[in-house]
Parts: C-alpha cells; sequence; structure tokens
C-alpha cells in the first residue's frame, strides 16, 4: 500500500523517492521535460484490479482467511486506483491540449480507509467484514514480534493524493473506490 504522508500530496509537494525505482522515475521525468519533446506525466496512485500484485494483493489474501482482522479501528485514508480509471485518464491526457507538458497525480476520487478496504473485499468475496477493533499500539507490537513492522507502518499510515489538477481537465474517475474493490474480488473469486 505504500508510504504514509502527515499532508494531501499535490503536484506541488516536492517528490521525494524513497527507492532507486521512484528516483529513476522522475530523473527521466525531469529528462524528458527538458528533451523538448511534448509530454504528459501520470504518477498514479497505487493501482488495483483483477490480478493486483504486492500490498493490495497481501491485503486481499488476509480479507479470504475466515478468521477476524484486527483493523476495525483503522480510519486512516489511502487513494487507490481503479485499473478501468487509470486507463480513461491515460485516453483522456492522450486527447487534451489542457495535458500538454503536465505532470498531474492520478487517483480514485476519494481515499478509502484500510478498514473499509478490507471490507469490500470481504463483501466482493460475500462474507461479513469480520473486523475488530484492537488498539492500533497493541497490533502493532504483534507485527513488530513477527518481523512485520514495516508492514504495519505501510498499513496504518494515510496517505492521501489530490487528483484535482487531473480533474480539473475534464478527467473523471467512474469507479468509485468501494465498488472497484468489490468488482475486483468477485473477478478473482470468478463470480
Amino acid at each position: 500500500m505504500g508510504l504514509a504522508a502527515d499532508s494531501i500530496i499535490t503536484e506541488t509537494d516536492a517528490p521525494e523517492p524513497t527507492d532507486t525505482y521512484g528516483r529513476s522515475k522522475l530523473d527521466a521525468e525531469r529528462l524528458l521535460a527538458a528533451s523538448g519533446v511534448g509530454y504528459t506525466v501520470l504518477r498514479p496512485a497505487v493501482v488495483y484490479g483483477k490480478g493486483v500484485k504486492g500490498n493490495i494483493a497481501s491485503l486481499a489474501t488476509l480479507a479470504k482467511t475466515p478468521m477476524p482482522l484486527p483493523f476495525g479501528g483503522l480510519d486512516n485514508r489511502r487513494s487507490l486506483l481503479a485499473l478501468d480509471n487509470l486507463v480513461a485518464a491515460i485516453g483522456h491526457v492522450l486527447e487534451s491540449d489542457a495535458a500538454q507538458n503536465e505532470t498531474f497525480l492520478v487517483a480514485d476520487a476519494e481515499p478509502i480507509s484500510v478498514a473499509d478496504l478490507v471490507g469490500a473485499m470481504r463483501e466482493g468475496l460475500g462474507k461479513p467484514p469480520h473486523l475488530v477493533k484492537v488498539p492500533t499500539g497493541a497490533v502493532k507490537k504483534i507485527m513488530k514480534s513477527f518481523g512485520r513492522e514495516a508492514d504495519w507502518e505501510r498499513v496504518s499510515g494515510a496517505f492521501v493524493i489530490d487528483p484535482a489538477k487531473l480533474m480539473a481537465t475534464g478527467w473523471q474517475p467512474s469507479v468509485a473506490t468501494h465498488d472497484g474493490i468489490v468488482a475486483m474480488m468477485r473477478a478473482e473469486a470468478g463470480t
């Protein structure tokens, strides 16, 4: 699910890549902007859809278990991006003069809490949410005891991206995060 940030991320925030991959993407953006060739840069939030990988896939695996999960108290907000919304954004910027030589953050219209995310996953599987409220400090200690403290930090932090700049050019995400997560899980389950 990525990093955490204390404030809402916009295009005016200086990029702060945390790994070699992120730094190489930023270098490529800068080289492209300096090249004199027309461009549009899209910086997507974590993308989800059928066949998802990474942290979303890990949460989906947890959601598939029958056990209650200790995420009921997580009200942190995280921006995600439905694959269909990303495809629509790409199509939009290819046809939009307002997108020329610009950089845009791309995310679903509304962020979602991790509790609501797991609840939507289980809804897509036809299961009740089965989320319990456990003090976050206790969950953090348990995760740390299993050597999974970094996983906890990724799940428990807020990371909200504001897609308003792209939306101002006329792009509108058609898939709401909750609905997209439910659909993803149904597709994975073959229902």
